[in-house]
This record gives C-alpha cells, structure tokens and sequence, in this order.
C-alpha cells in the first residue's frame, strides 16, 4: 500500500533527478502534475522538469511560468514537458505553488504534447 503524502497538483519541489548515465544524481526544480487520488495508489509523482535556461527556440510544449517568484524560483524559468516519474523519497523541498494561470498554461502545453 502507498503512502499518502502532502504533494498537491501544482506544487513545484525540489527533486533529486539521476543523470542519464545512472551515475550521481542532481538536484532540479520540477511542477508536480498528479493528482491526490494518484498519490493515493502509488509511491510515486508524475513531475515536469523546470528550467531557468531560456530555450534557444520556444516550442509549443515549453510553458514560461508568469509567476515564478510565486511559485518559489529564484529566477525566471519555464516548465519542459518532458514528463518524469519519482519516488516520493526523492522530493527535497517544496518551493511553492503555481498560480491558477500558470498551472492552466502548463496543461495547456501538456495537452499539446500528449495529443490530448
């Protein structure tokens, strides 16, 4: 049975991503994308990594997040749709929330890159 947790839709956390090659780990800023009832089921979140590296050419999965000091970033940055999941353990920190228009802009790239 999964352990219930505090993770919300929205919420933007530091998670301990591990390189591609399997060898260390860093530490990167992500949106939560699940939802409670997920969180219910499984010991796992559904993330989208954020980057304050500006996209060289802006797609239409890239989301810049309009309130990134309200979400808890020290800088601007933009949310990749490249969709990850992650044991709970390796949540560090929780940043903050997205505003109502960040999140709805984020699932609006979202729906775009899963054909939705």
């Amino acid at each position: 049975m999964a352990v219930r947790h505090a993770f919300q839709r929205g919420d933007v956390v530091i998670v301990q991503f591990p390189f591609s090659s399997g060898l260390g780990i860093k530490a990167r800023p992500a949106v939560v994308l699940s939802t409670m009832d997920y969180h219910d089921q499984w010991d796992e979140l559904l993330v989208v990594g954020v980057t304050s590296r500006q996209p060289k050419s802006l797609r239409l999965t890239d989301c810049a997040l309009q309130n990134w000091q309200q979400a808890g970033l020290k800088q601007p940055s933009w949310a990749r749709c490249h969709l990850a999941t992650v044991h709970y353990v390796r949540i560090r920190q929780h940043l903050g929330q997205l505003t109502v228009n960040d999140l709805a802009a984020l699932e609006k790239c979202l729906r775009i890159a899963l054909g939705l």
